[in-house]
């Protein structure tokens, strides 16, 4: 089993020459037929194996308010610039963007049981507000799955957090990827993935 805490400090490390090519669910087993499902989730095979990536970090879109599962954001939000792919990271800069809401559609499916694993980077965190937090937060559809609240001001760190699921997930069930902040600050998401229970 590889060290996450390891990981994650040579990707902070490694970040200028990363390459970030996420892989993608099976849809066939090695016999090459169609995967079986389970008869209560369509769409969630039974014979998954190893690990997959639930994100493409060059493919997430903003999130309309309508489609948005998170109660807090506000409504004059100014997010036109600040957010895409950057040196194989899905980049976030609260200056230029203050509510990030992102989604895009799950890659691999996702079984009651499997391991998620988690993992996002930010440099030294200032706000002008005494007390202050970042909220970061992940949601399967309108299910929220991961929380966390960073106090303001931080030095550079990572989240790098893993759970197991409570939830059937099929392939193509968005993936929403939530954070704000207040001040003046830059977040990188490296990885959310899958890993299938024997």
């Amino acid at each position: 089993m590889r060290s996450r805490p390891v990981l994650a400090a040579l990707l902070w490390l490694l970040a200028p020459g990363c390459d970030e090519n996420p892989s993608t669910a099976p849809e066939t087993s090695s016999t090459g037929e169609a995967a079986e499902t389970t008869s209560d989730t369509p769409g969630v095979p039974l014979d998954l194996e190893g690990n997959a990536s639930l994100i493409d970090l060059g493919a997430f879109e903003k999130t309309s308010p309508a489609n948005d599962p998170f109660d807090d954001r506000p409504a004059d939000i100014a997010c036109e610039f600040g957010f895409g792919l950057e040196d194989g990271f899905f980049e976030f800069e609260s200056d230029l963007c203050r509510y990030g809401a992102f989604l895009q559609p799950a890659l691999a499916p996702i079984r009651v049981g499997d391991t998620i694993d988690f993992l996002l980077l930010h440099e030294n965190l200032v706000s002008s507000e005494p007390g202050s937090q970042a909220h970061v937060a992940i949601a399967f559809g309108e299910d929220i799955v991961y929380e966390a609240l960073i106090d303001i001001p931080a030095e550079a760190n990572f989240l790098d957090e893993q759970w197991v699921s409570t939830l059937d997930v099929p392939e193509g069930t968005p993936v929403h990827f939530h954070l704000h902040n207040h001040g003046i600050n830059s977040y990188r998401l490296a990885e959310l993935s899958v890993t299938y229970a024997d």
